[in-house]
């Protein structure tokens, strides 16, 4: 007898979970590979006409994350923003808060030759972490 014969013998609702794919951890995956960098950037809270100050800390195709220059960070989830950071301004809309900073997402992707660009003028560095 096989070793799944065996488990089916002693566990049948293992068996028929892992037939089906239960029991496996969910994986999350992003769309877009995520890059670390450090650009001085202001981040524009479209609908209440302020800027904040700080730095665009990672850089990917789809989104930003963005890390204000002072320690209090509002809470604007789902808010429409302008990100300004060299010379670009892209709208988005703030996905996420964390203590990192605030997680944008663009409206509009940047394209493989804007990212390719930044690449050679900051040294952007894959992320390999998920948070």
């Amino acid at each position: 007898m096989n070793a799944r014969a065996v488990a089916s013998l002693v566990n049948p609702a293992r068996l028929v979970g892992s037939l089906l794919g239960r029991g496996k951890q969910k994986q999350f995956s992003r769309q877009h590979q995520r890059y670390a960098c450090c650009i001085v950037g202001r981040l524009e809270m479209i609908d209440k006409g302020f800027f904040m100050d700080g730095s665009v800390m990672e850089l990917s195709l789809g989104g930003a994350l963005f890390r204000t220059a002072s320690t209090f960070m509002l809470d604007r989830k789902l808010d429409m923003v302008k990100l300004h950071f060299d010379k670009q301004v892209r709208r988005g809309q703030i996905m996420n808060l964390r203590p990192e900073g605030y997680g944008i997402r663009f409206l509009e992707p940047l394209s493989e030759a804007e990212l390719n660009r930044f690449a050679k003028l900051f040294g952007l560095k894959e992320v390999d972490e998920f948070h």
